[in-house]
């Protein structure tokens, strides 16, 4: 099982919010921690679930799958010295 936190922002007006968020509860067991970040205990991988979210969300928007259990996590379209600093200080 994996202890996956998901966050995203959605980045033009008129997304669909629901949509997502049904897709982050279909994950595994879902909790909304914060308006976009959840907790989910899933039986996929960071990586699955990054693959699977990425059919709710559009090339600009930002999306980040933690597994807090193995220490993954996998990102996209956060701000590139953001992306940048969790590469090089990622442990």
């Amino acid at each position: 099982m994996s202890n996956l936190f998901i966050s995203y922002d959605l980045m033009k007006k008129g997304q669909d919010y629901p949509a997502i968020a049904k897709g982050i509860e279909g994950l595994g067991t879902a909790v909304k921690l914060e308006y976009s970040f959840y907790f989910v205990l899933s039986n996929l991988t960071a990586e699955q679930a990054m693959n699977r979210l990425s059919n709710f969300v559009d090339a600009n928007d930002k999306l980040v799958v933690v597994d807090a259990k193995s220490n993954n996590g996998y990102w996209r379209n956060l701000d590139p010295s953001a992306s940048e600093a969790l590469k090089r200080l990622w442990k």
